[in-house]
């Protein structure tokens, strides 16, 4: 049974970075420079400290202020043009989510990386409780700040924490020290730590903007409104604007190559304001608290979720992180991307200028971390945790490149961006990048394995292209349907913000590098997205807006192909662009059978069943529209299953028939879910191997306070994959006390997935074609031959115009090398591929292109001879 008031109900994992000034790496940080800005902007810190202090004076309020839940809002500068500043932490909303605690040590990968020997910079909103026993000895207060902060302490403990009680608080580079900074001055101290070597830092806060929600229950000073006070101003223009701050940050990050920045998203996506005609605060844009209003304003992110990423979060050379779900276990590979969940606050992009933000997602939901007042430890959700579960992460893999390359010797920031970018686990509704999810889920497993790689199906390459140049890469695919991949980063020098406006769409990217992939004629391009049409999948194109490229081939055939790396127009000075690039070939994703796919359509399915063992059973239902708890509220439609409780002791499971998954390697269970929870109850899946004798409990959800849908991705493959005789059953427990409230479940899918075929004794793919790949002025009548791949019996031959060429080309399964396509058309391009076949199976071969001659006017072609 959970108790009501239990504080510690998740794992937190904290993250570390590193900050050194005996860094060999230093010698390419442009140190006077970093030096010179560091200087000027603490001159206008000064400055702006003092016009703060005076305008909080003038107005009666304090420039600092404590917001429920431990947030932090302080007042930073008054920006000509745009009004006040406010800096505000990002809520107190781990290791195994993002796959962190793989590479500990004594974990499965071996590698040992626990940050020790390493150090990383935080800023955020107050002094670390450098005495909690997760942090005693590791903890340096640079700047001396003495206001101790709940949310600087959990950041540091996620970041570096130690357990010396509770092993749940670990950290993600829990060997690692760290550099702590308030948050004032923090673009100074940011370029001095840069220069004196830094590698990573965290910033878990933001801009406050749009709706700001005080905690205040008297309005109107429940929410306050910073956008503006003209009524016709409904949307902060802050949300996606490029700033003088984010290309400060970009003109830091630009001059120091191996200093990464990590940032947090923003929480902005459920400050949805006051209600209709309440009263609330306003500042207008030229810092004075002027009147209260009722005047209606959007909700932030409004209408889609999108587009609520204020300042700093848009800089391009930075790496925001965005917030999800826990994913115990980790990502499961055959869950998919549906098993990341959404945290319903996190901020999405995209920036004004239509850049892919936030550029990665972590776990940002309830994570157990250290605090300085008693019991010392809390749970804290939000991109503020997110932020430190990624950049603690990061450090771990700066460890890791430098055990293998020597001491002093470290990745460029853009490198280890790059890492994040092309490892991270695929999340979202459709493939590629988004504006919700960014590129994905941080997998620091897969990232350090890429490093461990970096030969054969992986490459990580450091480079700098030169002005009207195009660098050139060839790599080689020999594993039948992969996936081949590459991912160009590249710190771009800084943009100029534009005129303060409400979404401008001037483009910040300076430095316009493109990333192609070519073979036999065709060429991939990288995914794109549609700003003003942020919803819709990625497609691919030409990306002129990003300082990050990505190009992906699925299926890819067994040849050698070209990536390369190009820009448009002048570089900035005709200086080469320093670039980091990853290519790696990957296996395909597994691809299932759904054994059990239901929606309730025809009522209680044939087989399932209902054992009450008190209180409500369970039953179907059909919905009724707008109703809180009678329509389907799961994400899917029409009729579903539910328990409605209603606060009674009960005890409930529907059932699915016996299932045979003896044939299956891996299982995954996934289904619609929505509840609404009171304290003590679970909702629960239980799975039985002997028919509905014994069962074991596979999956419990206690976060009932996380009222809102979701798609629920089980891995159930260690209970009930290979097993002959097997049940599910969902499970609603009132845990023998009369709470909770209902439950419903809808859209069932139990998928099985066989074992891949073994590679060891397919034959290898043909080689030594004729006609040569690429070849042209080939003559109408010709025959295609090749030299057949060791241990291959037949050849299925594929020719046709059409690339890629599917089913409809196939033409023959043949014991020959050499086929007779027939009369071909002149000045025409052909594509053929063998597949090379043996008892054992078939391995896809290269598709290879040739084009034919033309037909001059008044002479005839026979036999290949004019």
């Amino acid at each position: 049974m959970k108790s009501s008031n239990l504080l510690v109900l998740l794992i937190l994992l904290g993250l570390g970075g590193q900050l050194s000034a005996q860094y060999s790496t230093a010698t390419a940080t442009r140190q006077a420079k970093l030096q010179d800005l560091a200087k000027e902007l603490r001159e206008r810190d000064v400055q702006d400290r003092q016009r703060v202090a005076a305008f909080a004076r003038r107005h009666g309020i304090a420039v600092r202020r404590e917001l429920p839940g431990g947030q932090v809002l302080e007042l930073q500068r008054i920006a000509p043009g745009i009004g006040p500043v406010f800096y505000i932490t990002n809520n107190i909303v781990a290791a195994d989510t993002v796959s962190t605690d793989e590479v500990w040590p004594g974990a499965s990968a071996g590698l040992s990386l626990d940050g020790t020997g390493m150090s990383i910079g935080e800023w955020d909103g107050g002094a670390i409780f450098a005495d909690h026993p997760d942090l005693v000895g590791r903890v340096t207060q640079v700047d001396g700040a003495t206001e101790v902060s709940g949310h600087s302490t959990h950041v540091a403990g996620t970041l570096i924490g130690a357990p010396s009680v509770l092993p749940d608080s670990r950290g993600m580079a829990h060997g690692a020290e760290l550099d702590a900074y308030d948050w004032n001055s923090d673009s100074a101290e940011m370029a001095d730590a840069a220069s004196a070597g830094m590698l990573v830092s965290n910033h878990s806060y933001g801009v406050a903007a749009g709706w700001l929600y005080t905690g205040d229950p008297n309005p109107p000073d429940t929410w306050m409104w910073i956008g503006g006070a003209d009524p016709a101003i409904v949307e902060d223009a802050n949300f996606g604007y490029y700033d003088v701050e984010s290309q400060l940050w970009d003109q830091i990050a630009f001059d120091a190559p191996y200093y990464l920045i990590v940032k947090a998203a923003g929480n902005d996506r459920t400050d949805i304001g006051p209600a209709e005609g309440e009263e609330y605060t306003v500042i207008d844009q030229d810092g004075e608290f002027v009147e209260t209003q009722t005047a209606p304003r959007n909700p932030d992110c409004w209408p889609q979720g999108f587009d609520c990423l204020p300042t700093h979060s848009v800089a391009k050379n930075i790496l925001t992180v965005g917030a999800v779900d826990d994913l115990p276990g980790g990502y499961s590979e055959v869950g998919g991307p549906q098993q990341v969940l959404m945290a319903d606050f996190s901020g999405w992009g995209p920036t004004d200028d239509g850049r892919i933000k936030p550029d990665v997602v972590g776990n940002g939901m309830f994570l157990f971390s250290a605090w300085p007042d008693f019991p010392y430890y809390t749970l804290a959700a939000g991109t503020s945790m997110a932020s430190p579960n990624v950049s603690g992460s990061l450090l771990l893999l700066q460890q890791h490149w430098e055990n293998l390359n020597g001491t002093g010797n470290y990745l460029r920031a853009a490198t280890l961006k790059a890492l994040a970018i092309h490892t991270a686990d695929e999340a979202g509704p459709a493939p590629g990048p988004d504006y919700a999810f960014g590129w994905g889920l941080l997998n620091t497993l897969s990232a350090a394995e890429l490093i461990s790689g970096n030969d054969g199906d992986r490459m990580l390459i450091e480079d700098a292209l030169t002005e009207n140049v195009t660098d050139s890469f060839a790599f080689s695919v020999t594993s039948p349907d992969a996936i081949l991949t590459a991912t160009l980063v590249w710190a771009d020098p800084p943009g100029t913000p534009p005129t303060p406006s409400l979404d401008p769409t001037d483009l910040m990217l300076v430095n316009d590098l493109d990333l192609r992939i070519s073979r036999g004629g065709n060429t991939w391009t990288p995914w794109v997205l549609d700003p003003a049409n942020p919803q819709m999948a990625a497609t691919t194109g030409d990306n002129f807006r990003d300082n990050v490229e990505q190009v992906r081939i699925l299926d890819a055939d067994t040849c050698s192909y070209t990536v390369e790396v190009s820009h448009k127009g002048n570089l900035l000075d005709s200086h080469a662009q320093q670039y980091s690039l990853l290519i790696s070939v990957d296996s395909p994703p597994p691809s299932g059978e759904l054994l059990v796919d239901e929606e309730f359509t025809g009522g209680m399915p044939d087989g399932w069943s209902v054992d009450t063992v008190e209180g409500v059973s369970w039953a179907i239902n059909e919905p009724i529209a707008d109703d809180f708890k009678l329509d389907n509220n799961t994400g899917g439609s029409g009729r579903f299953a539910m328990v409605d409780n209603n606060f009674v002791q009960s005890l409930s499971h529907l059932r699915t028939p016996a299932l045979d998954l003896s044939a299956y390697e891996s299982v995954v269970l996934r289904f619609g879910s929505y509840y609404y929870f009171d304290e003590l109850e679970t909702i629960n899946v239980d799975v039985s191997t002997d028919g509905g004798t014994g069962w074991v409990e596979a999956w419990q959800n206690t976060l009932g306070f996380n009222h809102t849908p979701f798609r629920a991705v089980l891995d159930l493959s260690s209970f009930i994959a290979g097993e002959a005789n097997v049940m599910l059953r969902f499970r609603f427990d009132s845990e023998g006390v009369s709470q909770g409230y209902f439950w419903q479940i809808d859209d069932i899918e139990l998928e099985g997935f066989t074992a891949l075929v073994s590679q060891e004794n397919l034959p290898d793919p043909a080689t030594f074609l004729t006609p040569a790949d690429g070849a042209s002025a080939v003559t109408t009548a010709t025959d295609i031959s090749w030299l057949p791949g060791e241990q291959a019996v037949s050849h299925d031959v594929f020719f046709g115009t059409v690339y890629p060429l599917g089913d409809g080309e196939f033409q023959v399964a043949q014991s020959g090398t050499t086929f007779d396509p027939g009369p071909l058309s002149p000045n025409t391009k052909y594509f053929w591929r063998i597949d090379e076949v043996n008892d054992h199976g078939s391995i896809k071969g290269c598709t290879w292109s040739f084009t034919t001659a033309e037909q001059h006017p008044g002479k005839i072609f026979s036999d290949g001879f004019e």
